[in-house]
């Protein structure tokens, strides 16, 4: 007589519990990341460093953390354009981040 196979679900659940318990880690992690961002964004107006934002979400058994900012040149400024050279922001803190955290 075959056993039903429950690995899949101890994993799952697993994985599900350590998101929980992990996810004050995830949301420090994650306001370092911002407060790095907003440190290392130039800053012409103050629009675009003010509008920088991180959050972190679950989907599934997977921790997304999220970075962004919704102002229209935020991605020109870290990225360039064929008229400006890139001044990267977001990548670099997340550099920083990784480094601080998990040397």
């Amino acid at each position: 007589m075959a056993t039903p196979d429950v690995s899949i679900t101890l994993a799952s659940n697993l994985e599900k519990l350590l998101i929980a318990e992990t996810m004050g880690e995830w949301n420090q992690a994650v306001k370092e990341l911002e407060g790095e961002a907003k440190r290392l964004v130039p800053v012409r107006s103050g629009e675009l460093r003010d509008s920088i934002t991180g959050e972190v979400a679950t989907e599934g058994n997977e921790v997304v953390v999220l970075a962004s900012s919704p102002v229209e040149h935020a991605g020109f400024v870290e990225y360039g354009t064929s008229r400006q050279r890139p001044q990267p922001y977001l990548r670099p803190a997340l550099v920083k981040t990784i480094r601080r955290r998990y040397r």
